[in-house]
């Protein structure tokens, strides 16, 4: 960044845009976003891929347990990788708009989020551009290139909803900034973003952008050599952890060991520029250099750009004369995100890193860090190009900027057509089978609701019952039985006779989590206080 961009004194904190125009900004964002997704929010209900699977379940379930149990879901007995829905990486549960579905259809409700994070990043880009020195044309360009490129079409045509999360890097940059030039409303405000990426479902990008900011953070404080920058960015996330406690906790008591073996090749550098540049990519394209394994498919490796986008990135890369931490910050991740990469290979089993499986998602972070990097650069050619013709290199400028998100947008149509289909069928999410049976005895489910079971039991003799219920007998309540667990499934215990045996779900690090995060959201108010008093 520049040397006005990263001051050497914690104390000079810039403003914030009036009100007024923040809210400009994020209409006009949300219209653009609108125009751009149109062939998707038009082309029918969300189908395919893992939203047909069970990212679109996650997200009807909480529906489902808000309007027909008006209850917080903890427990979904179909999820993917765990049924301790409050400890899944990606439910959706506490997302700042969650309360939505008590009155959208699920559909319809994801489709907004989808509008609503495109035109935060959008906004976020805009707002970092303009940090950045860019005049408008180079704002827009900016911002639309990060938030219309080929990452974000790919991954959520095949139902990766957590990419939403990576839309928020520009905003969270702009805020931490100010927030680490000693704006505590800044601080507040990136903290509460940053945490509800993981409370809403966005684990990925959650972990990826507390690893840019912090190496943000980490090449601020060399080049000024003073200590606030790591200071105020690690309240920060301290305050992220603290707000996300509630879903961060269980989280990690669940997940403290975690390291996937369904591991997936990174991008291949002479798959780059076809990753890149290529036209026409869509969810079926093949490589000869990938070996698509454990679902895998081109999504993983869909980054387009287009040659005039790129050309230009380059083109102000080569011209700036500062925003190199951003640069560095990018290149870095482009190293990570590469195969072959020894990097990588050194780095993949740290800890929150090994949660990481496909290293070619890192390509995100490092095409956003050399996008904005390249904006003082594209700057400094704007202005030369103005001193000789103003209102030609305006017109150019914006004519630019309207012909590479123009070509984003039809690159992204087939993935936006792969994104819908036939409706995706409703389930109830009960634990199935729903009758039980033992040796002269049958357990049958005869009341059901996201965190409370009731099973009807009716025994000649002792009898016991292996439940289909995938978690440890610490997690459960149980009235009317003995209760233990069998290679991870639930078993009850009861005496010959007829009885209603009531099980209540609670996983471990609820009550911990809530009281973190219930304790941020004062520590965050006293903050705000602190600044009005000021």
């Amino acid at each position: 960044m520049s040397a006005s961009l990263l001051p050497r004194r914690a104390d000079t904190a810039p403003g914030f845009p009036p009100a007024r125009e923040l809210l400009a900004i994020f209409s006009s964002a949300l219209g653009v976003a609108v125009l751009f997704w149109a062939p998707l929010l038009l082309g029918g209900p969300l189908h395919g891929h893992d939203w047909s699977t069970h990212h679109f379940h996650y997200f009807d379930w909480v529906r489902q347990s808000f309007t027909a149990y008006g209850a917080v879901p903890l427990y979904m007995a179909d999820a993917w990788v765990t049924p301790n829905f409050l400890a899944n990486a990606e439910a959706p549960t506490f997302g700042p708009l969650a309360w939505l579905l008590l009155v959208l259809p699920t559909g319809v409700y994801v489709k907004l989020l989808l509008v609503v994070f495109t035109a935060l990043g959008l906004a976020g880009g805009w707002l970092l551009a303009r940090d950045l020195g860019g005049a408008p044309p180079v704002a827009a360009f900016a911002s639309g290139v990060f938030a219309f490129g080929g990452f974000f079409a790919s991954h959520l045509a095949v139902g990766h909803h957590w990419a939403m999360g990576a839309w928020l890097l520009p905003g969270l940059v702009w805020l931490v900034r100010r927030a680490a030039l000693g704006s505590d409303a800044a601080l507040v405000a990136a903290a509460a973003l940053n945490a509800f990426t993981i409370l809403g479902g966005q684990h990925q990008p959650f972990v990826w952008q507390n690893l840019l900011l912090g190496a943000l953070a980490l090449l601020w404080a060399l080049r000024v050599r003073a200590w606030f920058p790591l200071l105020r960015v690690g309240l920060l996330v301290l305050l992220s952890a603290g707000l996300g406690a509630v879903k961060l906790v269980p989280l990690w008591i669940e997940f403290a060991n975690y390291a996937p073996e369904a591991r997936i090749q990174g991008l291949p550098a002479g798959s780059l520029v076809a990753s890149l540049l290529a036209r026409g990519q869509t969810p079926e394209r093949l490589d000869p250099a990938i070996v698509l394994e454990w679902g895998a498919g081109w999504w993983e490796y869909a980054f387009y750009l287009g040659p005039l986008a790129f050309a230009l990135v380059a083109l102000g890369l080569a011209a700036a004369r500062s925003a190199w931490e951003l640069a560095l910050v990018g290149a870095f991740f482009v190293v990570l995100a590469v195969e072959p990469s020894p990097l990588w290979r050194l780095i993949e089993d740290f800890p929150v890193l090994r949660s990481q499986r496909c290293p070619a998602r890192f390509l995100v972070l490092g095409l956003f860090g050399l996008v904005f990097a390249a904006v003082p650069g594209l700057e400094r050619l704007r202005r030369l190009a103005a001193r000789r013709a103003p209102q030609r290199a305006a017109a150019l400028a914006w004519s630019i900027a309207a012909l590479v998100c123009l070509d984003l947008w039809v690159e992204s149509r087939p993935w936006q057509a792969a994104a819908t289909g036939p409706a995706i069928a409703r389930r109830d999410h009960r634990p199935r089978p729903e009758e039980v049976r033992a040796p002269g005895a049958a357990a049958r489910l005869v009341a059901f609701a996201p965190n409370r079971l009731v099973y009807a039991v009716d025994a000649v003799a002792p009898a016991r019952f292996v439940l289909p219920l995938r978690s440890g007998a610490d997690e459960w309540s149980v009235e009317g039985a003995g209760a233990s667990a069998e290679d991870g499934w639930l078993v009850i215990e009861v005496p010959p006779g007829a009885r209603e045996v009531v099980l209540r779900y609670r996983p471990r690090g609820l009550v911990l989590g809530a009281v973190v995060s219930a304790a941020s959201v004062l520590v965050c108010a006293g903050f705000l206080l602190r600044r009005r008093r000021a």
